[in-house]
């Protein structure tokens, strides 16, 4: 567990960038907490240790839900119909 470690939020970014640059993600140009995959036309956002996936399709946000599945222990919260930047 990283919580409560003054050098807590730098270890999760540090491992949230290996996981993500590994199956093809950049980091955007625009936002620090923008990662982008290309190919799959999928953006992912983060915010602590909270994840916003958005993609027009729907096989590819399937594809990486499961990635992180695979790492983290997660709760899919369902669709956003907010966001609030």
């Amino acid at each position: 567990m990283i919580y409560g470690l003054k050098q807590s939020l730098h270890t999760w970014y540090t491992k949230n960038l290996k996981f993500l640059t590994d199956p093809g993600f950049q980091d955007s140009e625009h936002h620090y907490n923008m990662y982008i995959h290309s190919i799959f036309k999928l953006i992912l956002l983060v915010y602590a240790d909270d994840l916003v996936i958005t993609s027009p399709n729907l096989h590819h946000i399937s594809w990486i839900q499961y990635l992180l599945v695979t790492e983290f222990e997660i709760t899919d919260l369902k669709a956003a119909h907010h966001i609030y930047l």
